[in-house]
């Protein structure tokens, strides 16, 4: 069965970024019709990786507790996958800040708006939210190996870059329907409906 898997993870691994890539243009990017990105697909696809560690270490963390995984999961496991969260958080920062680096110098009229939409009107103070927590305080706490090794406090980063990920997603789409920073009710429902039908 091992055996197996990894013949088929491999080819899994490529239909999946292929299609996390159409997905992710077809969805979020076709909303603006007028905004381009050559690297919207990594984008998304170096997020996917951070939310699926993020969701790994709570879910290790809840086994590690249980048997048989609690006889299995030990602090260098942790640890390991500590290590990839700060090399996903480090990943994110890099194609957002090259992402916004290729608009700015490029300077087209099809790209700013997209930009001066999520640095005006209250959405400024989400971007600075998210370049804080999403990036300046993970790598920070991801830095400490021994924080890496407790189960528990690397769960709870885990959590919180969950949450951040949620954030991330609200900021790509929602300043497209409203030119001011709103939160209405029916984000978090919706959030809990896609979650309740998985």
């Amino acid at each position: 069965a091992t055996r197996t898997m990894q013949r088929v993870s491999g080819g899994g691994l490529v239909f999946y970024a292929i299609s996390v890539m159409f997905a992710c243009v077809d969805w979020v990017m076709s909303i603006n019709p007028h905004f381009y990105s050559t690297i919207w697909g990594f984008l998304f696809l170096g997020s996917h990786g951070l939310s699926a560690l993020a969701f790994t270490i709570i879910v290790a963390r809840f086994l590690s507790q249980r048997e048989p995984m609690s006889g299995v999961l030990k602090a260098h496991h942790f640890h390991d996958l500590g290590k990839f969260s700060l090399a996903f958080v480090m990943l994110w920062a890099y194609f957002n800040f090259s992402q916004y680096l290729l608009v700015y110098s490029a300077n087209l009229v099809e790209e700013v708006p997209y930009f001066i939409t999520r640095i005006s009107n209250g959405w400024q103070y989400l971007a600075l939210f998210l370049f804080l927590f999403h990036f300046v305080v993970p790598f920070a706490l991801l830095l400490s190996r021994k924080r890496k090794k407790k189960p528990m406090q690397i769960a709870a980063v885990a959590a919180w870059m969950c949450f951040m990920r949620y954030v991330d997603i609200y900021w790509w789409i929602t300043p497209e329907f409203s030119k001011s920073l709103w939160v209405h009710p029916l984000h978090l429902a919706t959030m809990l409906g896609i979650g309740g039908v998985w």
